[in-house]
């Protein structure tokens, strides 16, 4: 490589990244290369593919679950085309529903082309880490910890590295140290978890999972302690972050969790994230129902006030202007409601009095730094609405170049709920 002549290119593939010192190389410019992430097929190219290539073509949908459940790897593709081959056309939505790294030609091909080639080690690491919903050193090792099988962070950094290598870990997310676990990938070593550990044991595997992620990802612990039929504490863990899962947008993953256990009563938070996930899918009766359900005179100050702005966001959605107006009158008028959400109800209060002939400028003030309070405390959904109102005030009020502005930056917050 240091002596090659000028016009020479050298085209290495493999498994893994050769083991190469082109460090100089590389800063002179004359060494490039394509990770795993770039091999993975976007949406499009998947569309491309299954029309041109493979002479399938297939609706949006169907491509949107092949995209999610593949994230765009190549063979599982290939795989997904070849099954679909043999079907006959009204039954591709049925095969693309049995889609699963658990059984069939998947669970095949991970079996003789990629478990195999792996150490034993890193096959343990892994099938533990299959149990974890963010792929993480630390909650590797608690897992496997609690199933009987420690090894060192060293040695789990190890073999997470060369499942990324092979593609087996899905695209890296930008708000989250840790990554999930490929779909299809998970799913088969979801199978020799359960045929080599007891019931019980994966259980407490959960359970010490819930415990360890309590504190930095409510989601990921409310997960693992309905998974270990823990639902006592997984609603605990829902009930205690409402406020941020209305204020993220993330109602949608905690019903999920909460449909899981149907047995179980939720408690007034919890029933505050299902009736924002109603109003979210257009369902406002629905919502009126599970609000009524609540015994707003046992509720503390947080619940007072995230029922009070769930209200409130029914009677704007019906047209119901004077319930609105006591409603959020209500809110602001509690001075233990924790600000983040009186702070809302103190906007709205001041966008309703310019509707109704006040100084529309206090609203668009007040708009403005609530939004930035909510940014710095990550409640992007609540940054996104707030920014939004921001938007339109501005508009009414003519200032088209901050209206502009401020629409783009209201959907750059809710990109990311």
């Amino acid at each position: 490589l240091e002596r090659a002549p000028e016009g020479m290119y050298l085209i290495l593939s493999g498994r893994s990244a050769p083991n190469l010192s082109v460090g100089r190389l590389r800063g002179q410019g004359r060494v490039h290369g394509l990770n795993i992430d770039d091999l993975r097929f976007t949406l499009p190219e998947i569309e491309q593919l299954f029309a041109t290539t493979y002479g399938q073509p297939l609706d949006d949908d169907a491509c949107q679950v092949i995209a999610e459940r593949t994230e765009g790897w190549a063979a599982g593709l290939q795989l997904v085309a070849a099954s679909i081959a043999v079907s006959q056309p009204d039954e591709v939505a049925d095969v693309l529903t049995a889609l699963s790294g658990a059984t069939g030609p998947i669970y095949d091909f991970l079996a003789e082309e990629v478990l195999t080639r792996l150490t034993p080690e890193t096959q343990r690491v892994l099938m533990h880490a299959s149990l974890v919903e963010r792929v993480q050193v630390e909650y590797v090792a608690v897992a496997l910890e609690a199933g009987g099988a420690p090894v060192e962070p060293e040695s789990i950094q190890a073999s997470l590295d060369r499942a990324e290598s092979l593609g087996l870990l899905g695209v890296r997310s930008k708000a989250s140290r840790g990554r999930r676990m490929q779909a299809l990938f998970r799913e088969f070593l979801a199978v020799h978890l359960e045929r080599e550990v007891e019931p019980e044991t994966i259980r407490e595997m959960h359970r010490a999972v819930a415990q360890a992620s309590e504190q930095e990802d409510w989601l990921m612990a409310a997960h693992h302690y309905a998974k270990a039929q823990c639902h006592e504490d997984s609603m605990r863990v829902i009930g205690s972050a409402a406020g941020e899962a209305l204020g993220t947008g993330a109602w949608g993953p905690a019903v999920e969790i909460v449909d899981s256990m149907p047995t179980i009563e939720p408690p007034p938070a919890v029933k505050v994230i299902q009736a924002r996930a109603l109003i979210s899918d257009e369902y406002p009766e629905a919502a009126v129902e599970v609000l009524s359900s609540i015994d707003r005179a046992t509720l503390n100050p947080e619940e007072r006030g995230l029922v009070g702005l769930t209200w409130a966001a029914i009677h704007h959605i019906n047209g119901e202007s004077q319930q609105l107006v006591s409603e959020v009158g209500s809110v602001v008028s509690d001075p233990l409601v924790p600000s983040p959400i009186r702070d809302i109800c103190i906007s709205w209060q001041l966008l309703l009095e310019a509707a109704a002939g006040g100084c529309i400028t206090d609203a668009v003030s007040a708009l403005r730094r609530m939004a930035v309070k909510q940014e710095q405390l990550n409640l992007h959904y609540f940054a996104g609405i707030t920014t939004h109102n921001a938007s339109a005030a501005e508009l009414a009020r003519g200032n088209y170049k901050q209206a502009i502005e401020l629409a783009d930056k209201s959907l750059s917050h809710l990109a990311q709920t």
